[in-house]
């Protein structure tokens, strides 16, 4: 995932790209600051964490990964989408997930 941004980032891509990134904690978000950096760096970059065990401090998304959450922050489900988690409901949603290129 961070090569990947860390390529288009190098070769100056104008891609869109949504990361969502579904972790337990705070403390479990990895590469957060140059996550960060990232989205200041890559005019179509965003990235969408969620927290599924928060802290009372968390001002972020809570929950788990679902249909309804990515419906609601994905607008376009023919852009391709990809996967590096088990997202079998999830990814049903989708068509173009790679998870469905099988």
């Amino acid at each position: 995932m961070i090569a990947m941004l860390r390529y288009i980032e190098e070769r100056a891509l104008k891609v869109p790209v949504t990361l969502i990134y579904c972790v337990r904690t705070s403390q479990d978000i990895i590469f957060q600051q140059e996550l960060t950096r990232l989205s200041h760096s890559l005019a179509r970059f965003r990235y969408i964490i969620t927290l599924s065990a928060p802290d009372a401090g968390w001002k972020g998304n809570k929950g788990r990964l679902n249909k309804e959450f990515l419906l609601e922050r994905i607008s376009d489900s023919r852009v391709p989408a990809f996967s590096s988690a088990d997202l079998e409901p999830s990814c049903s949603t989708y068509p173009n997930c790679s998870k469905n290129k099988e």
